[in-house]
């Protein structure tokens, strides 16, 4: 997973979403959640060493529970599918969910 590429376009991880903050960057806050999944940056990614690992499975843990907006009401244009298809070309990540090629 291509995790600096990521953090650098402000795209989470876990789930694709376009975050308004660089996850492990200068400013990010500390357990700073990501709107979408829910992730917090800076707590549940903790470990340096495991941060891929937690990803994959907070990726599973989302997709079970049907991809559904974490945070607030859901953006009017929210479309996880979408998200999912610009995570796996930026982090040059093989499919990892249901009905994907």
């Amino acid at each position: 997973m291509n995790l600096a590429r990521l953090f650098a376009e402000q795209i989470c991880p876990v789930c694709g979403c376009q975050l308004e903050f660089t996850p492990w960057g200068r400013t990010t806050q500390p357990e700073t959640p990501c709107p979408c999944c829910g992730i917090h940056f800076g707590h549940d990614d903790s470990d340096p060493e495991r941060r891929e690992a937690v990803y994959k499975a907070w990726r599973r843990r989302w997709l079970g529970y049907g991809k559904r907006w974490w945070r607030g009401p859901e953006p009017p244009r929210f479309n996880p599918d979408e998200q999912l298809a610009q995570l796996e070309r930026l982090a040059e990540d093989p499919p990892e969910y249901p009905g994907s090629d």
